[in-house]
């Protein structure tokens, strides 16, 4: 696996490693309020840090859609919702791989070559001495 697939992998995973980091850090500030650690909703958070955000949200979008679907997403938890991204990321590069398609392409198969060239008889070209005579 490339170095650029890793770094995909790690960064796809940090917004789920996000959430969890802010809902311990919220449940660690207000223990004596909260009875028990939760994972916070995504709309919840939306109303905590982004209320303007959220009523704006909720101008521009109708109210079927804001009691249908757009509730089931608000309604979600954060780090579960981050972590089912990641999953379908990795499920994705999965299949790539299955197949050996693009990101998980083997690098020697993509460069043969149909011609002679001088470029391959180097390393050949390097077990023999190389013998100084003087004129």
């Amino acid at each position: 696996m490339s170095s650029g697939v890793k770094a995909f992998c790690f960064l796809i995973f940090l917004p789920a490693l996000a959430a969890a980091g802010h809902d311990a850090y919220y449940y660690y500030e207000h223990m004596e309020t909260l009875p028990a650690f939760r994972f916070m909703a995504i709309g919840y958070m939306l109303d905590l840090y982004a209320p303007d955000v959220l009523a704006l949200l909720k101008d521009s979008v109708s109210e079927e859609i804001w009691a249908g679907p757009l509730t089931m997403i608000l309604e979600q938890k954060a780090v579960f919702a981050a972590l089912a991204l990641a999953l379908a990321s990795y499920a994705a590069l999965f299949v790539l791989w299955l197949f050996g398609l693009w990101p998980m392409q083997n690098p020697e198969r993509k460069m043969k070559k149909s011609g002679p060239s001088g470029i391959g008889r180097q390393s050949e070209n390097r077990s023999r001495q190389i013998k100084f005579t003087r004129k």
